[in-house]
């Protein structure tokens, strides 16, 4: 072979190697004549070509099971209820998704190429209250490469969703911590649990509001839970009663008894009741009732039990005081100095009739036990069924009187208390009274009436009052009623003595009592003033004893008082008479001779030179005038109290004087008076007496006019509300329609209205059906 061939050989061979390496293992040598070199080298070649054919076949396989496995991986990520991923913490503190499977898109609507280009697209969408925890767990696993585990909130379309993320770490020889893990949503498990928590804290707020203490436990004796008063009533809180048994928490000897009850309930399942002791953590005891059952797991096999204890210690020492109040009652009624008697609803005695009853009525309670109540005729008898008849309507008798009778016949008055008996149900099955003899105390009461009737029937008022301030009373006579005030107000404090004495003589009585004591007096007798109720104002004798107590000291005031108002009044009467008619006749004389027969001189005078007739009128009328103010002092002389004047003889006298004075026929216009007892002092007399001459010359001049006949009238009354009503009026044409009265100019109307004025009253007129005049004013207080 030249060495061109040599060289054609080795170029082929080199291709061919080439091809090899690519993965073509075919080799096609072709030799024009074999020497031994080139034998050995095809031998070579060949061999080196076989070699290279098994490798690649062996990749071949390796990677089609490559393929199968990265498939098979696929799948499973596929198929896997979460998010695949690898995540990773790089040396300058940043993260990335190297790799994470399609269940990003469900989770979390993130792409898987998405979430691996922006790991932030995750970490954003945790909830902010989870956002710290999330970073800190992650660092505390990569410091530690411990295996990371964390529940996580992250906000998804703006709803709240949970994610359990599991993952390892591995420190990578480039520097990067890689955690290969897997995100579970747990939404689901999560509102379940909060559901499961929200019944059971509802469940345990139920029980906590049961007020008897309650408990569970497993068959193990294991307390599993209980309630609020099973705490208190245990002496423990629940964190020290849950996962432990009875014997951590009773005694020995007690936890034996009631574990071996716990023992016999599940040896039988279903309810267990009995009565123990408990004993408290501080060593006292109590009687309880326990009340267990058994309770089942989802396969209905027995999980352990409930129990509620009832503390009957109150209940027990209720049942012993009850006996011993019964013996207490039995030893009471036996020993009751009244009688005391049971009855039925027919009226039948039973069960009760006491020693007290015997003695009272007669009768032995072998005698009547059974038997109608003795002791009534017919109409009691009639009486004592309306009795019965409250007693069946659950009302009681407190205190009502009747009259009986003894065995012996004789007669007993007795006040009867009664009240209905009731089962154990309630209902009303009879009646238990007391029978209280009032027969003396009816006698003594009689005799008080009596005694009573005879000062009531007086004029004194008997008193008894106590040496303290204000002299509250102790004891009043009943003929009280006469200053206006009950017994009661004054027995009571509700109105003591000395709110009875006028204002203005209190500190001088007060002042002569303090005296009396200080001369050690045993009697002594005041005059003074008292108020009623009504506010009337009355004078009182008052004459007392002095009662003292053991130790000499004055305790109380007793004696009797006497309303000696009218004396008082005439008294005062007689002093104001004869001190006002030497005043009123030196007023009267001076009145009368300085002053109004000057006056009527002087018009006599000046009448007898004027021709005019009005002027003549006019001086008549003046003299009118005159002449009731001189009649009011004629009367003052004439009478014998001085201070007033008897107002219906004045205008009599009056009214004849201007009847005569106009040449009026009473027989054309007749007069009547209504005054009945009407006195005036004379400051309000003489203004009365102007203002009837006026109204009443006013009607005889113009309310009759030619030969018309009519009425006038004169109505003077004192009122209740001290106002006193003055009226004048005619049945005459009466005033101008358009008058105004209370405007005009004429003299007559104008003296009317300024004598009302000097009168504190009013006036007012009605013209229908002629004049009148109706004028109020108040009493003068002379008057």
């Amino acid at each position: 072979m030249t060495e061109q061939e040599s060289q054609s050989v080795i170029d082929r061979l080199t291709e061919a190697l080439r091809k090899a390496r690519e993965g073509d293992c075919t080799l096609l040598l072709e030799v024009a004549d074999g020497g031994d070199d080139i034998d050995a080298l095809s031998r070579e070649v060949r061999l080196l070509v076989e070699s290279m054919r098994g490798h690649a076949d062996a990749r071949a396989v390796a990677e089609a099971e490559l393929r199968e496995c990265r498939e098979s991986c696929r799948r499973l990520k596929a198929n896997i209820p979460g998010m695949v991923y690898l995540f990773a913490l790089h040396p300058d503190g940043t993260f990335s998704f190297p790799s994470v499977s399609d269940a990003s898109g469900e989770l979390f609507a993130i792409a898987p190429h998405e979430l691996m280009a922006d790991v932030g697209l995750l970490t954003r969408l945790i909830h902010p209250d989870d956002r710290d925890r999330f970073f800190a767990s992650v660092r505390r696993s990569a410091e530690t490469l411990a295996p990371w585990r964390e529940e996580i909130r992250h906000i998804v379309h703006g709803e709240v969703r949970w994610y359990d993320c599991i993952s390892r770490p591995e420190r990578h020889a480039n520097g990067d911590i890689v955690w290969d893990g897997i995100i579970l949503e747990i939404t689901g498990r999560k509102r379940a649990e909060e559901r499961l928590s929200e019944q059971l804290h509802f469940l345990q707020q139920l029980l906590d509001t049961i007020p008897l203490p309650v408990f569970y436990k497993d068959t193990d004796g294991v307390y599993l839970g209980c309630n609020s008063a099973f705490e208190l009533f245990c002496g423990f809180s629940r964190e020290r009663i849950v996962g432990r048994t009875v014997h951590d928490l009773a005694p020995s000897q007690r936890a034996d008894v009631y574990q071996e009850a716990d023992a016999a309930l599940f040896d039988a399942p279903g309810v267990q009741v009995y009565e123990a002791e408990f004993q408290n953590r501080d060593g006292s005891t109590r009687d309880v009732i326990f009340n267990k059952a058994t309770f089942v797991d989802p396969e209905n096999r027995v999980a352990g039990l409930v129990g509620a204890i009832t503390d009957i210690s109150g209940r027990r020492r209720a049942e012993r005081e009850l006996l011993l109040k019964n013996d207490m009652l039995r030893a009471i009624i036996q020993a009751a100095p009244t009688a005391i008697i049971g009855l039925d609803l027919d009226g039948n005695v039973c069960n009760v009739w006491n020693p007290a009853a015997e003695r009272m009525l007669g009768w032995s309670a072998a005698e009547v036990m059974g038997k109608p109540l003795p002791g009534m005729d017919p109409e009691q008898r009639e009486e004592f069924r309306d009795f019965q008849e409250w007693i069946r309507g659950g009302r009681i008798l407190d205190g009502v009187e009747v009259r009986r009778h003894r065995q012996d016949g004789s007669p007993m008055d007795c006040s009867i208390y009664a009240s209905p008996l009731h089962d154990t149900e309630g209902r009303i099955v009879g009646s238990i009274a007391v029978l209280v003899d009032i027969t003396e105390r009816k006698q003594v009461e009689e005799s008080l009436r009596l005694a009573n009737l005879i000062v009531e029937n007086s004029p004194l008022v008997l008193f008894r009052w106590r040496a303290t301030e204000g002299w509250p009373v102790e004891l009043v006579s009943r003929n009280v009623t006469r200053f206006g005030y009950t017994p009661d107000e004054l027995i009571t404090g509700v109105v003591p003595f000395s709110a009875l004495v006028h204002p203005d003589d209190l500190r001088q009585v007060a002042a002569e009592v303090a005296e009396f004591v200080r001369q050690g007096v045993d009697r002594f007798q005041q005059e003074y003033r008292i108020v009623t109720k009504g506010g009337a104002v009355r004078w009182i004798d008052d004459r007392s004893a002095v009662e003292r107590d053991s130790q000499g000291r004055i305790s109380h005031f007793q004696g009797v008082v006497l309303d000696i108002t009218e004396r008082k009044l005439a008294e005062e009467k007689i002093r104001a008479a004869l001190t006002e008619k030497v005043v009123l006749l030196k007023e009267i004389h001076h009145r009368v001779k300085n002053n109004l027969q000057i006056i009527s001189t002087l018009l006599d005078l000046q009448a007898e030179s004027v021709r005019d007739e009005g002027a003549l009128c006019a001086f008549r009328e003046s003299q009118d005038r005159i002449r009731a103010m001189a009649l009011v002092h004629e009367k003052l002389y004439r009478t014998e109290d001085l201070s007033f004047i008897d107002f219906s003889g004045y205008i009599e006298s009056l009214t004849a004087h201007l009847y005569n004075s106009y040449a009026i026929d009473f027989g054309r216009v007749s007069f009547s008076i209504d005054a009945g007892n009407v006195c005036l002092s004379i400051d309000q007399a003489i203004p009365c007496g102007l203002i009837i001459s006026e109204l009443v010359s006013n009607s005889l001049k113009y309310a009759f006019p030619g030969s018309a006949a009519g009425n006038i009238s004169v109505s003077i009354r004192e009122q209740g509300d001290g106002m006193v009503s003055l009226t004048v009026a005619d049945s005459g044409v009466g005033l101008p329609v358009n008058l105004d009265f209370t405007a005009s100019e004429t003299l007559g109307l104008q003296l009317v209205r300024m004598l009302v004025k000097q009168l504190r009253g009013e006036i007012a007129l009605d013209s229908s059906g002629g004049a009148r005049f109706s004028i109020r004013f108040p009493m003068s207080p002379a008057g």
